[in-house]
């Protein structure tokens, strides 16, 4: 075969050598950029499947929320056991108290969801009558920091021949990450047959083998509580629904120009609160602060609390009057209130706040300082303001003020988009460099904030569709497929995009109700955390299914949230 392979060449070539020198010449050419083209669609083909580090190796299967990034999980029933028993080094407890405790409550938190979604307590001892043994390798278990630098990847195995499983990290956090993919996968076991009883006292998780981790490390949801209040019972819900979709950031944007929430100072008597229908005011304590805090701790998810300054600060004027302008705005912009940067008190005020709120959100790497929709012209008539009056010279000033308090607390700093694609202000006291900036009006922002350069980084929440009650603005009941459309279609391929956040502002919501708070987040929150951390690009394979199974999972933690036919297209 081979020869006459070779004989065909050699009478191609001879063939080819007969032809006119410029056919010849035409014909080379041709090839070359034939060949120019297909080293080009590989090259292309190859750089496509690596964008963000999102992939067609997702693994779809029911149950798993975001879809796995690598491995396997094989059909079937799977390994029947009704007991965990859950082996750890000793060294992990000996090395890292933390990590225990960690463990320790995360293995609860299991146990308990598996029973609520099956009815079986795998953690009962009169039991054991048919065991899981789950092996926890953790590599560098003192680490316990939750930061946008800290590894969340881990790989899970499921042997059915050895009936051992296993979870392999570099952190806690990615020990964490594991066992909620292991509560995903575990269910009540099927019949043996069509005919059969359904087996109880037992549970089943398919053979698998799985390695998974994070495209951003920031994915995020916020909750807006300066607008209206949310009691501490139903934050605490969002968290456990979000550690079960592996959202790792909650950003509380705490006050807003309608509510300071926060027993402070001359605002101690809840005279910058909400009433309740008792008449009392609507305030978190500082113990309220610290469980919710500690509780997000707890399920590796990190506080990001918002102080909105110097504008949305209407209520302010209540308590503290002196250090108020633009109240009303003159011009009639709305919002309309904003801190005087030119009165001493405006500083000593933020001095206190700082001193008293700040060290209550333990553990915070990122304290966000707001900075969004301040109109700056407006300073030019504050009482104090100097003449002639240069408006990025007083953003500068307080928000330079602002960025130092906040740096005393927290690594990082994060503000709205605003004074970078507004007032050009990257670079100068207010946004230095690093600074965290959260593009919120439109996708061509993105790109204006990266090209502001100063290493600025990047987290996107468009208004279009990540704000699920956005008023006039967007869709208030967005089905899910657009929240992938965020990361796949309009996140640049630069790694000073962070990540996104789900966004609720709560200005346009007609009833406080719980549910109804519930059911216009989830599923919708879910679906971002999904786009965030797989970043698939396959939508289509989120199915009906999928979505019942994660609605099932948020049913764990208390949530309402909408029907698979609300959300579906």
């Amino acid at each position: 075969m081979l020869s006459s392979i070779r004989q065909q060449f050699r009478t191609l070539g001879k063939r080819v050598n007969a032809l006119p020198p410029r056919t010849r010449l035409y014909l080379h050419i041709s090839f070359i950029i034939c060949i120019v083209l297909i080293v080009l669609a590989i090259i292309l083909a190859v750089v496509l499947s690596k964008r963000n580090k999102g992939g067609d190796d997702n693994v779809y299967v029911t149950g798993i929320w975001p879809a796995a990034r690598n491995g396997k999980v094989e059909s079937g029933p799977g390994i029947a056991f009704d007991y965990l028993e859950l082996s750890v080094p000793p060294a992990v407890y000996s090395a890292s108290p933390c990590a225990g405790a960690l463990l320790d409550g995360a293995l609860t938190r299991l146990a308990t969801r598996i029973t609520n979604l099956t009815g079986t307590n795998i953690r009962e001892p009169s039991r054991k009558t048919s065991v899981l043994t789950l092996s926890i390798v953790i590599n560098n278990p003192q680490s316990c920091d939750w930061t946008l630098s800290t590894d969340e990847s881990y790989s899970i195995n499921v042997n059915n021949v050895t009936r051992q499983a296993s979870i392999t990290s570099q952190t806690v956090l990615g020990t964490l990450r594991g066992f909620t993919t292991l509560t995903q996968l575990t269910t009540s076991c099927p019949p043996a047959t069509p005919t059969s009883p359904k087996p109880t006292n037992t549970v089943c998780v398919p053979a698998l083998d799985l390695s998974d981790s994070p495209s951003y490390p920031h994915r995020g949801l916020l909750l807006d509580t300066g607008r209206m209040f949310i009691p501490v019972a139903q934050i605490l819900r969002h968290l456990d629904a979000m550690e079960l979709v592996k959202l790792n950031t909650f950003h509380w944007h705490i006050i807003d120009a309608q509510s300071v929430p926060i027993a402070f100072d001359r605002m101690a008597d809840g005279t910058g609160a909400f009433n309740g229908t008792d008449g009392k005011p609507l305030i978190y304590s500082e113990a309220d602060i610290k469980q919710i805090v500690q509780t997000a701790y707890e399920r590796g998810i990190r506080v990001v609390p918002e102080f909105d300054f110097p504008g949305h600060a209407d209520v302010w004027a209540r308590a503290y009057p002196e250090i108020m302008t633009c109240n009303p705005d003159p011009t009639g912009r709305k919002p309309s209130g904003q801190l005087n940067p030119f009165a001493p008190q405006t500083y000593t005020t933020l001095s206190s706040f700082f001193e008293r709120i700040a060290p209550l959100f333990t553990y915070t790497d990122t304290i966000h300082l707001g900075m969004d929709e301040v109109h700056c012209e407006c300073w030019g008539d504050a009482p104090g303001a100097p003449k002639p009056y240069d408006c990025k010279s007083a953003y500068s000033k307080i928000g330079g003020f602002l960025q130092s308090k906040a740096k005393s607390y927290a690594k990082n700093t994060m503000v709205w988009a605003d004074p970078v694609v507004d007032y050009s202000l990257q670079g100068t006291d207010a946004v230095p460099k690093q600074t965290i900036v959260q593009v919120w009006k439109e996708e061509g922002d993105v790109k204006k904030v990266l090209d502001a350069g100063q290493d600025l980084r990047v987290v996107v929440s468009l208004m279009t569709p990540w704000y699920f009650d956005c008023g006039k603005y967007c869709n208030k009941t967005s089905p899910l497929t657009p929240m992938y459309m965020i990361a796949n279609a309009k996140f640049p391929t630069d790694s000073r995009v962070i990540g996104g956040e789900a966004v609720l502002f709560s200005e346009d919501i007609a009833t406080g109700s719980p549910s109804v708070v519930e059911q216009i987040i989830w599923p919708r929150a879910a679906a971002v955390g999904e786009s965030l951390w797989s970043n698939p690009r396959k939508d289509q394979l989120v199915t009906y299914e999928r979505v019942q199974r994660v609605r099932a999972l948020l049913d764990c933690a208390g949530i309402v949230s909408a029907t698979a036919d609300e959300v579906w297209t």
